[in-house]
């Protein structure tokens, strides 16, 4: 397999701390691929993991994410991506998170199926949602490798600060 790479901190073309994503062969060491954040503080890479196969082309994925990014009107509440292991600048799917500073993509693991569609899923932790209106109390998410933004099952918190889905 291949080995993806995050270096939140990375410059990339200009601006401060935008992050990069390197992808190398796991056969020969070589640089496959590499992909950088588009805005100062989105900290692309901060999580990366494998996934299994979501595109059913016989190969595993790629999944990492910016959990410092925005999305419309959103700040800081996170993002995550799936691209293919086959061709690493491939990209396949994105989940968002829900409100500003959940900081979703925190932490993030590849999991194979979980709803009998025959492609990985995929957990994803949002330290620092206000579950249940509980301030940081954090949230967990299964989400389907099959369609961007669907979400399986949601598990929260139940702690002032207590940061559940951390790590």
């Amino acid at each position: 397999g291949d080995l993806s790479v995050g270096a939140p901190k990375h410059e990339w073309t200009s601006g401060t701390d935008r992050g990069a994503v390197y992808v190398f062969s796991g056969a020969t060491g070589a640089q496959l691929g590499k992909l950088g954040g588009n805005n100062d503080g989105d900290q692309l890479g901060w999580a990366v993991t494998g996934v299994p196969d979501v595109n059913l082309d016989g190969v595993g994925d790629h999944a990492f994410s910016k959990p410092w990014g925005d999305s419309g009107a959103l700040s800081d509440c996170g993002v995550v991506y799936i691209y293919s292991g086959a061709s690493p600048a491939t990209f396949l799917r994105s989940y968002t998170g829900a409100a500003n500073g959940d900081h979703f993509g925190f932490s993030i693991d590849g999991m194979q199926d979980t709803n009998a569609d025959g492609r990985g899923d995929l957990l994803i932790g949002a330290p620092q949602t206000d579950a249940a209106g509980i301030f940081d109390s954090g949230r967990g998410y299964r989400a389907s490798g099959a369609t961007s933004g669907v979400v399986l099952a949601t598990y929260s918190g139940s702690t002032f600060a207590g940061w559940f889905s951390h790590s």
